[in-house]
């Protein structure tokens, strides 16, 4: 049914993320909608950070694996996936970050997440 109304299943993946597992979830199609255009914007700056990546593009694996450490820290912290989420939107909106960066980490951290799209 949410197919057919035109929503990606990352977005209600997305939705489900939101929440804290031990908590009922209260769904509703505002929130799906939020998740929606979440999804969208995030698989757009994935994309525009992958075509903005040239050669002189370093990558500092330090401070890539030091985010990392704290994404899975959440998760590893009884499924904490709302701080886990509030990482990776801290990642996207840091300038700390070069863009070949914000790609490997958004790389690492949706093979957890799944919400790309297959490209």
């Amino acid at each position: 049914v949410l197919l057919e109304k035109g929503y990606k299943p990352e977005a209600y993946r997305h939705l489900i993320l939101t929440g804290l597992y031990r908590k009922p979830m209260n769904f509703n199609f505002e929130g799906l909608d939020s998740s929606q255009s979440f999804v969208e914007k995030l698989n757009k700056k994935y994309q525009e950070f992958k075509a903005s990546v040239t050669d002189a593009d370093s990558v500092d694996r330090e401070k890539v694996d030091s985010v990392m450490t704290e994404f899975w820290g959440f998760l590893e912290n009884d499924l904490a996936t709302p701080r886990a989420l509030a990482t990776l939107s801290g990642v996207l909106k840091s300038k700390e970050f070069n863009n070949h960066e914000k790609s490997i980490i958004l790389q690492e951290m949706d093979e957890v997440l799944g919400l790309l799209w297959s490209f």
